[in-house]
């Protein structure tokens, strides 16, 4: 065997080298893509259990603001202002854990499926007076392309002035 001949033969083995170590590499990346996927999804659905369950075993008074405004679909006039406040504040902290959700989807982290579900859900829930009002009212401190992509699925786009 000459010298030009082990030379192609070295080039063979190294472009072979190559591309197995690519196969490698894209099979590695595909498995590291569907790992954060499942931990952002198992985190997601650990985030939102946690707060219901923060709902269901606080305060009395805690139940009582989401009954008046879930069971009952009662507006703000039926809520006393230290229940309106408190409202205020469990819808809020729904909120941005949608908004999470919407941003994790935004960047293909969370897949369709859990964003649609979740927001149909929020959505839902807008339809309700005290939710309905406090959107209205509180939309502003959520960002643009988030309160945008619930407007453009149906929710309240009013808003009082000097607000948007």
């Amino acid at each position: 065997m000459n010298w030009d001949a082990i030379a192609a033969l070295g080039e063979l083995v190294g472009a072979v080298a190559v591309l197995v170590t690519l196969i490698y590499l894209a099979l590695q990346t595909r498995q590291t893509n569907v790992a954060v996927r499942a931990s952002a999804a198992r985190d997601t659905t650990r985030s939102w259990a946690e707060m219901n369950l923060s709902f269901a075993t606080g305060s009395p008074d805690t139940r009582t603001v989401l009954r008046k405004a879930v069971e009952l679909a009662e507006p703000r006039d039926q809520f006393t202002d230290d229940q309106w406040t408190q409202f205020v504040m469990i819808a809020r902290t729904i909120f941005l854990n949608l908004e999470d959700l919407f941003y994790q989807h935004q960047l293909g982290v969370v897949e369709s499926q859990l964003w649609e579900h979740r927001r149909a859900v929020m959505l839902e829930m807008l339809t309700l007076p005290a939710y309905r009002e406090w959107w209205i009212n509180e939309r502003y401190g959520f960002s643009k392309p988030f309160t945008s992509a619930l407007i453009e699925h149906g929710a309240p786009d009013t808003v009082f002035a000097g607000f948007d």
